[in-house]
């Protein structure tokens, strides 16, 4: 079967739009990341980790051990109770967040609008939630046949230099033929570039997922904090109604018929497997999954996860 992708005069829609991305920093105010696991780096930041010492957080106070610094011994609790007490602290560890943004063909589909425009718009507002939270941010882009790499840095230049890499990708979409890159190609790139404690966002639709990919997901959520962002359409889930539409294909236009009930029904199951196949890989590995139409507003949908008031909730 032949996925529709869009109408001609859509294509324009697959170069990402520089100054609305740029404008996407002052919506995500309120956004923070809450890693999950245990901070590995050895670097000095703004998340709190399990390693015990002289950091800035007061974690609690027991009894004094032999070994500890003599310059923690909390002499108030210590004279009320006659008996040596120490105070612990919980060091701060840095969380870099990376950000893997998959800008290959299947990208270049849509109904209202494309599968990249999502893709680089969560990209950059995930890179400025970052760079607002102080953290370090980095990239890897993957377009057709090209790869960009932001290396983390805690920099507004470097989302800058994301959402110029973003546009270039989208622009070299329409008259991409072909892949350069597998997303299992996308994911060893991810494990090269990511760090321990690292909050990892992998955006694609996820589409060619397979034993490879598995593997490389396994192996980062060893170390990083993994959020699957999966992209999809309104009409992967759902077929229009029956009739015949004018769509683009590979670069010719064509009619796509969907007064058969055997493809829509076919259709619908295929992208309800690929989804449980996800949910559960997610639940397996212990990573995050979010779902992104892109019908949605993508500020509004991470503001509904990622929000202070909702954490809080």
């Amino acid at each position: 079967m032949t996925k529709p992708s869009t109408t001609a005069n859509q294509f324009a829609t697959a170069v990402a739009n520089i100054d609305a991305l740029v404008q996407l920093r002052h919506g995500i105010g309120d956004l923070t990341f809450f890693p999950r696991k245990i901070v590995g780096s050895q670097l000095a930041g703004q998340v709190r980790s399990s390693f015990r010492g002289r950091g800035m957080d007061f974690e609690e106070v027991r009894h004094y051990q032999a070994g500890d610094d003599v310059r923690s011994i909390d002499w108030r609790v210590t004279a009320r109770t006659e008996t040596p007490h120490t105070k612990v602290f919980r060091e701060e560890r840095e969380r870099p967040v990376l950000v893997i943004a998959d800008l290959r063909r299947a990208m270049l589909f849509g109904s209202k609008r494309l599968k990249a425009s999502t893709v680089c718009e969560l990209a950059t507002a995930l890179a400025w939630a970052g760079i607002d939270k102080n953290d370090r941010v980095g990239a890897l882009l993957f377009g057709p046949q090209q790869q960009i790499t932001v290396r983390p840095r805690r920099s507004h230049h470097n989302v800058l230099q994301l959402i110029h890499g973003l546009h270039d990708l989208c622009s070299q979409l329409p008259g991409a033929d072909s892949n350069k890159f597998t997303l299992a190609k996308l994911l060893e790139e991810g494990r090269r570039i990511a760090h321990p404690g690292t909050s990892l966002f992998v955006i694609s639709d996820f589409h060619d997922i397979d034993n490879a990919s598995r593997e490389h997901l396994y192996t980062l959520t060893r170390h990083c904090d993994l959020t699957l962002c999966q992209v999809f359409d309104p009409l992967e889930r759902q077929l229009p109604p029956a009739g015949t539409y004018p769509i683009v294909s590979n670069g010719e236009r064509r009619l796509l018929n969907t007064r058969s009930r055997q493809l829509q029904q076919r259709c619908s199951a295929l992208f309800d497997d690929h989804n449980k196949q996800l949910q559960k890989l997610a639940a397996q590995l212990g990573m995050g999954l979010l779902r992104v139409s892109t019908d949605d507003s993508v500020v509004q949908l991470l503001r509904s996860h990622y929000s202070k008031q909702r954490r809080r909730a």
